[in-house]
């Protein structure tokens, strides 16, 4: 049992691997798609030392604060150079570590199910292979995606595992990983919503035989929301244009941009 536990997410994990890689090699056959963002983000990288502090700093049109996917790019800096086949591996091993999060999290929400294993990998299969994630694993500019679901998915099986074995002890680092998903990409403000949804909606659904979740940890699992917020008017106070626009502008207002 316990070797069956460690082989289907290591397969998992090895089959995006060799199904994805032939999108690393096409950067030595085919410069031509080495798209525009790509090339000014490796311009970038290759005349520029980064470091830690630009990780916090804001960047790109729109100010974007997301220093997760910043120290990322700084690592692989250390690690590659200038060299964007080794950027673009960083992207592949994520997406297929993602794979393995799908799995081991669909798992744990449907263990009280007799297919529970067969859907679990149907699903990890579907998510991994699908054509609407070459993009955002072959195209490295487009990693915020692939890191902000994977912060968000380990935030979700260590709020699962939290709230099914009674660790509460996890929710602490649930929280931290659901705030790093929203320091990757904004779309990692989704998970806290998530949460909610499951503890209105759906929990009792899936596991009958557990109480309502208590305030406090619920609290707990939703205070990204506030954190991040704290976070970036402290360190975008004087530079970030979009939030000053936010804070400047009337709520109705700021709705109607969107």
């Amino acid at each position: 049992m316990r070797i069956k536990s460690f082989f289907i997410p290591c397969s998992l994990f090895f089959i995006v691997l060799i199904l994805y890689y032939p999108s690393l090699l096409e950067i030595f056959l085919k410069p031509s798609i080495f798209n525009i963002d790509d090339g000014n983000l490796m311009d970038l990288i290759l005349n520029h030392d980064l470091q830690i502090k630009e990780v916090f700093s804001a960047r790109g049109p729109g100010k974007y604060f997301r220093p997760f996917l910043e120290l990322t790019f700084l690592i692989d800096q250390r690690i590659w150079g200038a060299d964007a086949f080794g950027f673009r591996q960083t992207n592949l091993f994520i997406h297929a570590f993602n794979t393995v999060l799908v799995y081991l999290t669909i798992r744990l929400i449907l263990k009280n199910s007799d297919h529970s294993e067969k859907i679990s990998i149907i699903s990890a299969v579907i998510f991994g292979v699908h054509p609407i994630a070459v993009e955002s694993v072959a195209w490295i500019c487009g990693r915020s995606d692939p890191l902000a679901t994977m912060w968000g998915l380990l935030s979700l099986l260590l709020y699962f595992s939290a709230r099914i074995y009674s660790r509460w002890y996890l929710l602490p680092f649930s929280l931290f990983c659901a705030l790093a998903s929203a320091l990757s990409k904004e779309v990692g403000f989704a998970i806290p919503v998530i949460i909610l949804l499951w503890e209105i909606g759906y929990s009792r659904l899936f596991w009958p035989d557990k109480q309502r979740i208590k305030l406090v940890p619920l609290i707990l699992s939703v205070a990204v929301i506030p954190i991040y917020f704290l976070l970036r008017n402290s360190f975008f106070n004087a530079g970030d244009v979009s939030f000053r626009f936010i804070k400047r502008q009337p709520f109705s207002l700021v709705v109607s941009e969107f």
